[in-house]
């Protein structure tokens, strides 16, 4: 699965963006997305409050296009993790 990985707003405005495949990902955070993705009730479309993030994911397989956002005040426990690594991988 391709994927894409964009942080932005946040105070001083500053954009982090990543592009990878998920076979880049350990599998603990793989089976996280994969959950995420199936819990319907993790989907926020929220909009930021001023200084928060906002974390956009874009998921491109042989299903189609997903997309999935948060903002730090939206972005579930259980999301946490795999944002972490997300960022950091969007930092290299």
């Amino acid at each position: 699965m391709k994927m894409s990985f964009t942080r932005s707003g946040g105070f001083g405005a500053v954009t982090l963006h990543t592009e990878f495949d998920d076979r880049e990902m350990p599998v603990s955070e793989r089976k996280r997305l994969r959950s995420i993705l199936l819990d319907q009730t993790l989907r926020d479309n929220d909009r930021p409050r001023p200084d928060e993030f906002r974390y956009e994911l874009l998921l491109v397989d042989e299903e189609g296009k997903r997309s999935l956002s948060w903002t730090d005040s939206s972005l579930p426990a259980d999301a946490q993790p795999l944002i972490d690594w997300l960022v950091e991988k969007a930092r290299e």
